[in-house]
């Protein structure tokens, strides 16, 4: 089973297996850490806290989830065609994820529409793959 840090944007990332009911503990083996906070200045998820957490739980792995460009006020909502921007942000990121624990890493969408949905709170992303239904085509991006 994989622990959740989610929260509210921007808020603390904090684990602590001793704070878990010790029932529920048993079953923790990782925790899904959200991408958001990474790059909004928080330091939420920075290595250093991912340090941390490695060397206070070296048992439990860390997992990043819901990765996604083109969101949160940090770049133009939405798809960008070939924005290679976007691929050295994600290659950065994963890089740097790797190289302090984490196991794993997870996108939030492998595709969407050209809108960069469907999403029911009109939270318009980019993905990897750009779909035009209308005519009957994909786009890849970076």
């Amino acid at each position: 089973m994989i622990g959740s840090t989610s929260g509210t944007f921007g808020s603390a990332f904090a684990f602590d297996s001793d704070g878990l009911d010790p029932d529920a503990a048993k079953y923790v083996d990782g925790v899904a850490v959200h991408w958001y906070a990474d790059g909004n200045g928080s330091g939420n998820e920075s290595p250093a806290t991912l340090d941390t957490t490695h060397q206070n739980h070296p048992n439990t792995f860390l997992m990043y989830t819901e990765a996604c460009t083109g969101c949160c006020g940090m770049q133009p909502a939405g798809p960008s065609y070939g924005d290679w921007s976007r691929g050295d942000r994600y290659a950065h990121d994963i890089i740097e994820d790797l190289n302090h624990w984490v196991v794993g890493w997870t996108d939030w969408n492998l595709c969407l529409d050209i809108q960069g949905g469907p999403n029911w709170v009109n939270n318009y992303v980019d993905a990897a793959i750009i779909v035009n239904a209308t005519v009957d085509e994909f786009y890849k991006n970076p």
